[in-house]
C-alpha cells in the first residue's frame, strides 16, 4: 500500500482545503479518480443549489 498526501485529489471537491496531515492509499484513490468524469466535483453543484433553496 502506497500512501500519499490527500491534497493531490483536491480537484474533486468544490471547496479545496489543504490537509497535509491526511494520507491516503494512492492505488485506491487513483482508481477512483480515473473512473470519474473529468468535470466531476463534490458536492454536485446542482444538488447543492437545490438543497440551499428556501
Amino acid at each position: 500500500m502506497r500512501k500519499i498526501i490527500g491534497d493531490l485529489y483536491n480537484r474533486l471537491f468544490q471547496v479545496q482545503a489543504s490537509s497535509p496531515g491526511a494520507v491516503i492509499d494512492y492505488d485506491v484513490w487513483n482508481r477512483i479518480n480515473e473512473a470519474l468524469p473529468e468535470d466531476y466535483i463534490l458536492p454536485d453543484p446542482r444538488t447543492a443549489a437545490e438543497l440551499l433553496k428556501p
